[in-house]
C-alpha cells in the first residue's frame, strides 16, 4: 500500500474539490453530452482540456496550496483521477482534451507537430481522437494493417479504423499505421481533419485519405 505524502494528499484534496464540479454537471450531461459547453469555465474542465500528461516546459501547472503539479507521473494521475472518477466518469469523458493522443504526441512528435497539436488545445476547448483499433486487427498496435506511404510532399494513409471516440468531431487526431519495416510507428500526425456536415456521420472507413505530414 502506498502512503501518500503531504504533497499527494494536497493533490487528492484538490481532486475531491474538482469531483464536486463534475458531479454538478453529471445529470445534465447524461441527458445531453453537448451540455459540457456550459461547464467549460470550471477549473476541472480547463485542466482536462489542456493537460499534457507528460513533462513539458510550457505546460500550465496545477496549484494546490504551496504545491505545483503537472500530472506527468503515473502516481499523480492515479491520485487525481481516482477522485475525479468519484465525481462522474461520464463528465470526464465528455470534456475536451487529449487524454490518449496527447501523451503520444508529446513523447513522439517533433517540435512542429507538438506546437500545432497543443496550440489548438490551448487556443480553445478542443476534443481530439486516437485512431488505433482496426476491423481485422483490433487494437494490436504492433500489427497495423493501415499503411502510410509518401506521395510527393504528402503522405497517403490507407486503411480502416473503428471504435474511435470523438471521430465525428472536427478534431486534431493521431492515427496508428504501419510505416516502413517497423509496423509499430505513430510517427505521422494528423493535426487537423476534414470537416463532416453536422447532419452526417463520419464514415467508419476511409480507404484512401490524404493527410499532410
Amino acid at each position: 500500500m502506498i502512503e501518500l505524502d503531504d504533497r499527494l494528499c494536497a493533490l487528492r484534496a484538490l481532486g475531491t474539490e474538482w469531483a464536486g464540479q463534475l458531479r454538478a454537471a453529471a445529470l445534465d450531461l447524461d441527458r445531453d453530452p453537448s451540455a459540457i459547453a456550459g461547464f467549460l469555465t470550471e477549473p476541472v474542465v480547463r485542466f482536462l482540456a489542456t493537460t499534457r500528461y507528460a513533462s513539458t516546459d510550457d505546460a500550465e501547472p496545477i496549484q494546490a496550496g504551496r504545491y505545483r503539479y503537472f500530472a506527468d507521473t503515473a502516481l499523480e494521475q492515479a491520485v487525481l483521477f481516482e477522485e475525479l472518477a468519484r465525481g462522474d466518469l461520464g463528465a470526464i469523458m465528455a470534456s475536451p482534451g487529449a487524454p490518449m493522443a496527447g501523451a503520444i504526441v508529446q513523447l513522439l512528435g517533433d517540435e512542429n507537430q507538438r506546437r500545432e497539436f497543443f496550440g489548438q488545445l490551448d487556443e480553445r476547448p478542443t476534443w481530439t481522437f486516437l485512431a488505433l483499433t482496426e476491423p481485422g486487427q483490433g487494437s494490436d498496435a504492433a500489427n497495423m494493417a493501415t499503411s502510410l506511404t509518401q506521395d510527393g510532399d504528402r503522405f497517403l494513409l490507407t486503411g480502416a479504423k473503428r471504435y474511435v471516440g470523438n471521430a465525428t468531431r472536427p478534431a486534431p487526431a493521431l492515427a496508428s499505421s504501419a510505416c516502413g519495416r517497423c509496423s509499430y510507428r505513430r510517427r505521422r500526425l494528423v493535426s487537423r481533419r476534414p470537416r463532416y456536415p453536422r447532419s452526417a456521420c463520419a464514415p467508419r472507413c476511409s480507404p484512401r485519405s490524404r493527410w499532410t505530414r
